[in-house]
């Protein structure tokens, strides 16, 4: 099974059945590490947006606290969920090697590589702003060039510059390829978490159904996660077979 993954570039169709069947095997080692990491993260966010509630008075003052209440969220989404989705990628790829791992192993992983994926993450951000800045073209062209950036992070121990040529060299000569499954997944991502926003309506909006509905959104979120680290890991090795073949053509 290891082998069939490396022996020719995957449909999307094909990644995204793998993801399932490796998600849907692995489900509670997943989701282990999505409350570990989100289940905090989650309460932080509803405090703040409780304490919010209670500065109605002024006016203008809620929509404020509000843009800043986001603002620190983001924040340590940016800093605290990168670990899971770091420990979710080596989780993932552990498991397709048919490597049993647990989540202390997974998070050790992760954590090991924390700091090299906050600084590439710095690094891609600064450039894809400057390049949006000058035109939006670059900024669209390097942004799918470095879609890999974070997975050669975790899975192939890059860093910074390094990081983004490895993501790079992946998607020359399938930019567009790459470009469309990512769409595709995007797109996938982005009906399903309406339909959970649409669901969460029927509910009145207490604390604890606020809570359930957002686990269920990083769960689901892990499962893309999955398919993300399954589209790298078989566009990387055929990155290589492909490789080979030209410099087979041209000997």
């Amino acid at each position: 099974m290891e082998q069939e993954t490396y022996q020719k570039e995957y449909s999307i169709g094909k990644i995204l059945s793998e993801a399932w069947k490796i998600f849907k095997e692995n489900f509670r080692l997943i989701a282990v590490i999505i409350l570990l990491v989100y289940i905090p993260l989650n309460i932080i966010y509803l405090s703040l947006g409780l304490a919010n509630e209670t500065m109605m008075g002024a006016v203008g003052f809620v929509e404020t606290t509000e843009t800043s209440t986001d603002i620190i969220f983001g924040i340590l989404n940016g800093l605290i969920g990168i670990i899971a989705t770091m420990a979710i990628m080596y989780a993932t790829k552990a498991r397709r090697e048919n490597r049993e791992v647990d989540y202390r192993e997974c998070f050790q992983a992760s954590l090991l590589r924390w700091w090299p994926a906050i600084g590439t993450n710095i690094l891609l951000t600064i450039f894809l702003i400057g390049l949006f800045i000058l035109l939006i073209i670059p900024g669209i062209i390097y942004s799918v060039y470095w879609t890999f950036a974070l997975c050669a992070v975790v899975l192939c121990h890059k860093s910074g510059m390094n990081a983004l040529d490895y993501s790079k060299a992946i998607v020359q000569g399938r930019w567009w390829t790459i470009l469309w499954y990512s769409l595709a997944l995007g797109i996938i991502s982005i009906v399903i978490y309406v339909g959970i926003d649409f669901f969460s309506l029927l509910f009145p909006p207490h604390p604890f159904s606020l809570l359930i509905f957002d686990l269920i959104v990083n769960i689901v979120s892990a499962f893309f996660i999955v398919a993300t680290t399954i589209f790298f890991l078989n566009f990387d090795e055929t990155k290589t077979a492909l490789n080979k073949a030209d410099y087979n053509e041209t000997v």
